[in-house]
């Protein structure tokens, strides 16, 4: 598969299969070039942190040969990425590997909308407990892409149970639907000769829990007693305060984020209560805070849907959801931050 660079000149034949493309990004220039125009579009940022697959990679999973097509890194806030890996066989079908943290998903393309209620979504007769509602944009990205690369605000709505999860991405008009699983980061690197991994930190959205019963029994019993100890001297010891408030214009954030004063938080560490509200009527609205320290510049992410629905039905008005929302970030230092 030749692709002629007209901005440089360069051969983009990195792939082993041959498929009908929309654009591809050169790998020489960096150009994101629409087959059968000449015209510069974009130079596109090329994907470095954390990628350990390129574009043209041959590997089989589940007994099925594959080749990367094109590497999307996305970014949530200021500094939250993850990479997502195209693959197609021989048959044109396409499946993703999405890694964050080091944790793996296969997700795979759905042709069915799946129902999706307030706090779950039902597909194939199995409930799927909402996980994260998150808006994201294009930060990196190189290869061949069968549609057009889209760089604006996109968001992902995903639902999980156990090590499975469904996924939705909605751009504009445009809705796409996926079902994914856990891979273990072996798999991949055994599928496709990869010489090193992204460090996992944290919990995968679907990563497996494996433990013995009695030992988790004991270690829970005692995780309780001392969490009880601890909630006791936490509420005869602790006061509350306000100390930060500010009013914010949806058209202050439109297409950027918006940095706060700066605050701070005296005495011990202890739950930092927020108190969100949007004057949402029949819609929603998303509101995602990054909590800085100023000192470390450790950032803590937190993300929260304000949603208020109502109507009139056989005779009877109904409502559902509030047009505010309470959430805490625990175990926040003494110090100084913002928003």
């Amino acid at each position: 598969m030749d692709q002629i660079c007209p901005h440089c000149g360069a051969n983009n034949n990195e792939m082993a299969i041959d498929f009908a493309i929309e654009e591809f990004i050169c790998s020489h220039c960096n150009n994101l070039v629409t087959i059968g125009q000449s015209t510069q579009r974009k130079i596109v940022k090329k994907p470095v942190e954390n990628v350990v697959l390129e574009v043209g990679r041959k590997g089989i999973l589940y007994g099925t040969e594959y080749w990367v097509i094109n590497i999307v890194i996305k970014k949530y806030g200021s500094d939250t990425f993850w990479r997502e890996y195209s693959l197609k066989d021989r048959a044109g079908n396409n499946v993703y590997l999405s890694e964050s943290d080091g944790h793996w998903v296969l997700l795979r393309p759905v042709d069915f909308a799946f129902k999706e209620f307030k706090y779950y979504a039902e597909a194939n007769g199995k409930n799927y407990r909402w996980f994260e509602t998150t808006p994201c944009t294009v930060y990196a990205a190189t290869g061949f892409f069968e549609d057009k690369l889209q760089f604006g605000l996109a968001t992902y709505k995903e639902y999980v149970n156990g090590t499975e999860m469904i996924s939705r991405e909605e751009y504009g008009k445009s809705v796409q639907f996926f079902k994914g699983n856990h891979i273990s980061r072996f798999e991949i690197k055994k599928a496709f000769g990869a010489t090193e991994m992204p460090y996992r930190t944290g919990t995968g959205i679907v990563q497996p829990f494996y433990f013995n019963v009695k030992q988790c029994t004991n270690i829970m019993a005692i995780t309780a007693l001392l969490i009880c100890i601890l909630q006791l001297y936490v509420v005869t010891s602790r006061s509350n305060q306000t100390i930060f408030e500010q009013r914010i214009n949806f058209t202050d954030v439109t297409d950027k984020e918006v940095v706060s004063k700066s605050f701070t938080l005296s005495g011990g560490s202890a739950p930092l209560q927020v108190y969100a509200s949007s004057n949402v009527d029949n819609s929603w609205a998303n509101v995602g805070l990054s909590l800085v320290n100023e000192k470390t510049n450790e950032v803590i992410y937190a993300s929260k849907d304000i949603e208020q629905y109502s109507g009139y039905e056989d005779g009877e008005s109904w409502s559902e959801g509030s047009q505010t929302e309470e959430f805490n970030l625990c175990g926040i230092p003494g110090g100084t931050y913002h928003f």
